[in-house]
């Protein structure tokens, strides 16, 4: 699994049989699947909800998942045992739509260790990997004092192998500027403003973990007394910005600067479904034709082809919206496995007919208003 894909999705066969150190496994569903997670997940996996772990809570105007509150996010990392080096690999048995969103989310949040098990919890079962039910014994936090799960094989299970492919190079905190290029966002931009939450940091990513495995000596604590990096340390911050976003006030002028794909399938961007149309200007583009019928993410050479049809390449805006942004993630996703990055819009479409002045368009020339 060469270059770029090798960084973003693992198989089942090489996590079963090379398992990465520092591993911490998420098994991402809705609050309404966990009795499916209870019943069968693979083996040390934490249960991550979708919307209360990886979603800030909705109001009229933000969309159905908006984009969630740093600190809640970070206090999830930490409840789920990610360090700063930790190997991510997420999944979930549902076409990997969730797995895609605690990706994409995980990515934005500054990590940069976040796989996507290729065909989900079907492919694991498939490829003979064990499965075991119940709830697994939660790990201790990171960042509560001496409680370091590093190197803790009953936690995370690791082995000395590592997944094949590099680490994914972070980026600055940004959106998408219509000029084509990115552009640093305003520091003082605070989350559950707008569609695009960035929060800045020198590095865009978490500092280097301390290679001697223990905390540093120089950690503080803020006023909660939750502990606060300072130097070498091996708690998890959040720290949002690190993937591009495109923004309400932003995403309707899209169109003629560059690309805007709708992730979703083709008869909900004529007129049906849920959200009846789609944003005029945007290119369908249904993200489930770019698996096979298992749920397998299709070979580079036919996606690069399929892409590149719809004009989407490495020098071209662009971003990507369904109802909700979790097929938009996945989108984004499979992009970023041929090396190629595109923004996301968080609100989607949920968050575009909040105002009815807002068209949706069932044709390239036909506009409906969503009123």
């Amino acid at each position: 699994m060469p270059g770029d894909r090798a960084a973003h999705l693992v198989s089942a066969a090489d996590l079963r049989d090379a398992p990465p150190a520092r591993l911490v496994l998420l098994d991402v569903r809705t609050a309404g699947e966990r009795a499916n997670y209870q019943r069968e997940h693979l083996p040390g996996a934490r249960f991550a909800d979708v919307d209360a772990d990886l979603s800030g809570t909705p109001t009229a105007d933000s969309g159905a998942r908006p984009l969630p509150d740093t600190d809640h996010l970070t206090e999830s990392l930490r409840r789920w045992g990610i360090h700063s080096d930790s190997a991510v690999v997420v999944y979930d048995d549902a076409r990997s739509v969730a797995a895609a969103r605690a990706w994409w989310v995980l990515r934005w949040a500054g990590l940069t260790d976040v796989r996507i098990l290729d065909g989900g919890l079907r492919a694991w079962h498939a490829a003979g990997g064990r499965l075991t039910s119940g709830r697994p014994e939660e790990p201790p936090r990171t960042g509560d004092g001496q409680n370091d799960t590093r190197g803790n094989d009953r936690v995370h299970e690791p082995n000395t192998s590592g997944l094949p492919g590099a680490r994914a190079t972070p980026a600055t905190s940004r959106t998408l500027g219509l000029t084509g290029t990115s552009r640093t966002q305003d520091p003082s931009r605070t989350p559950g403003t707008s569609g695009a939450l960035n929060v800045p940091s020198t590095s865009g990513t978490f500092d280097a973990p301390n290679p001697s495995g223990t905390r540093g000596t120089s950690d503080a604590s803020d006023a909660s007394g939750t502990p606060v990096r300072s130097g070498h340390s091996d708690t998890a911050i959040a720290r949002p910005g690190s993937l591009p976003t495109v923004e309400t006030s932003t995403v309707a002028e899209l169109p003629g600067r560059g690309i805007l794909l709708d992730a979703r399938p083709r008869t909900h961007f004529h007129g049906g479904g849920e959200y009846p149309g789609h944003i005029p200007g945007a290119i369908s583009a249904p993200v489930f034709d770019d698996f096979d019928g298992d749920g397998l993410l299709l070979d580079e050479a036919t996606l690069r082809a399929r892409y590149r049809r719809l004009g989407v390449d490495a020098g071209t805006p662009a971003a990507s919206y369904c109802g909700s942004a979790m097929a938009a993630a996945l989108q984004v996703f499979v992009l970023a496995t041929l090396g190629i990055e595109i923004a996301i819009y968080p609100g989607s479409l949920s968050q575009w007919v909040a105002d009815p002045a807002r068209p949706l368009a069932t044709e390239p020339s036909v506009a409906l208003s969503n009123s």
